[in-house]
């Protein structure tokens, strides 16, 4: 299972979730860690093609989509969130474009026309990223709110690599907060890119002394643990994390059973859960 970090808690929960379910049908999980790195994850696929596994599930988009796409006509491969186009195998698909287009519309019907978003580097492979900020876009659209409206911030590659990778997400959240609110935003509300950048945000918040959501609404992505914990309280967008790392599981496993039918047609599976807005009291009225 190719991740790009374990400490973000949506990976993580995602990973626990396709380990206990592998359990049940006596397959064993091994995870690789790549940093989204490129070359990490060559290396780890050049590995795999020498190897038989019941199949890979890869948890973002890897680089290197030429080499994992032959890769599935050896066993299955499964993508789990925003499906590259160019991709041939299997996927649990995730709307980004959706989700944020919901979390816009509900920061608008609260009445807050000028958001910040936040993100951590937003690059051509990274389309979750990208779909996520399409996605808000295009509720500020809909709404005849000019784009103007809507300040966008994120770090360079190189700036965001150095930080340490246990916490990069949520230091990129609070330093681009910080820099915001010592710029005197007209912002009146936050949008992280996933919910640690979220946490980012109200950590920089709290400490600039203003309070949430009085003064700044802040709202993620991904519906981790930590979100609904009653000291953050984090209005976020839920999409499945423990069930899509489950089925995941079992479409390897109903490909791996199925009868080989020389007549078959060979087929791609694509299942998609719909996102969940999760209102909680970071979220307000603007004042």
């Amino acid at each position: 299972v190719p991740c790009p970090m374990v400490t973000n808690g949506y990976y993580s929960m995602m990973m626990q979730s396709i380990t206990d379910h592998a359990k049940e049908y006596d397959y064993t999980v091994m995870t690789i860690s790549t940093g989204r790195d490129a070359a990490t994850e060559e290396l780890y696929l050049d590995l795999f093609a020498r190897v038989q596994l019941a199949g890979i599930i890869c948890l973002y988009p890897l680089s290197k989509i030429q080499k994992i796409n032959a890769l599935s006509k050896r066993f299955p491969v499964i993508s789990v969130g925003d499906k590259p186009l160019s991709c041939q195998f299997d996927s649990v698909e995730l709307d980004s474009r959706k989700q944020g287009h919901i979390m816009a519309n509900y920061l608008l019907s609260l009445g807050h026309t000028d958001i910040t978003y936040i993100s951590t580097p937003i690059r051509g492979k990274e389309i979750g990223r990208i779909h996520r900020l399409d996605g808000v876009k295009s509720s500020f659209r809909e709404h005849g709110i000019p784009l103007e409206h809507l300040t966008v911030l994120y770090q360079s590659q190189p700036a965001f690599d150095r930080y340490p990778l246990e916490n990069a997400e949520y230091q990129n959240g609070y330093d681009l907060a910080t820099r915001a609110l010592e710029e005197h935003t007209s912002s009146t509300a936050f949008i992280g890119n996933n919910d640690m950048a979220a946490f980012g945000i109200m950590a920089a918040i709290s400490v600039h002394g203003y309070r949430i959501p009085a003064d700044f609404s802040v709202c993620g992505f991904d519906n981790i643990t930590l979100s609904a914990m009653p000291q953050i309280a984090l209005t976020t967008i839920d999409h499945a994390s423990v069930r899509k790392g489950e089925e995941a599981v079992d479409m390897i496993h109903r490909k791996n059973t199925q009868k080989k039918d020389e007549t078959s047609h060979a087929y791609i599976m694509r299942l998609e859960y719909e996102p969940q807005l999760i209102v909680r009291k970071s979220t307000g009225r603007k004042f």
